[in-house]
Formats: C-alpha cells, sequence, structure tokens
C-alpha cells in the first residue's frame, strides 16, 4: 500500500509526522496497538489535534511505522515534541533536536529559504 503525504503546509512547518515505534510489528499489532491508540488520542487532544489520516506500516526491519496526517501545520520543533510524546526512536529525536540547533529549521532549509 502507498503512503499518501497530504503535508498542505507551506516553508517550516508540516501536518505529516512520521514515526519509528522500536516495537516489533507483529508484536505491536497483537499487543500495543489498542493502549498506543488510547496514547494518540491522549496526547493529539491535549493540543486539540484531529488525526487526518493514520498508517502503521511495517520496516523492512520487521518493526512498526507509523504515518500520521494532522489537521493543523505545526513546526519543527512542535512536530519533535510531538514525536516525542507519540514514542517516535529517541536517537532519531536527538538528532533532528541537534540538527534544529545547529542549522535552523529544516524544513525551511530544504525548501529552499537558506542559501
Amino acid at each position: 500500500m502507498k503512503t499518501l503525504i497530504f503535508n498542505k503546509c507551506g516553508k517550516g512547518a508540516t501536518d505529516t509526522l512520521f514515526i519509528d515505534l522500536d516495537i516489533p510489528f507483529n508484536e505491536f499489532n497483537a499487543t500495543f496497538k489498542y493502549p498506543y491508540e488510547r496514547l494518540l488520542e491522549l496526547v493529539l487532544g491535549e493540543y486539540g489535534f484531529n488525526v487526518l489520516f493514520k498508517q502503521y506500516t511495517e520496516s523492512r526491519n520487521g518493526y512498526t511505522h507509523l504515518t500520521l496526517v494532522i489537521d493543523t501545520c505545526v513546526n519543527y520543533e512542535k512536530a519533535l515534541i510531538l514525536k516525542f510524546l507519540l514514542g517516535d526512536d529517541r536517537n532519531r529525536i536527538t538528532l533532528q533536536l541537534w540538527r534544529l540547533r545547529t542549522i535552523g529549521n529544516p524544513l525551511d532549509y530544504f525548501n529552499g529559504s537558506h542559501h
């Protein structure tokens, strides 16, 4: 199944979150999916966001990936906070925070606003 990307946001923002859950896909579906869905509701509800699209996929190494599209554009830092709260790979979050502090918002950088 092809992943749809909805990003309707302009430079510096996104509505699409890619979350790498370090849980084997089959184990996630059997044990963790229901409580994780409650966590999604809690975190996104706290910020007043609604889900427009959600897709769980199995990575090449058998783990769980989530593509989540929300109804609100968020800046890179807010996206990282959401990804952290939703269980994204902690090493990836650390690298992305370093990138933010070092080169600035990569959503701006890769959209051509930095020279």
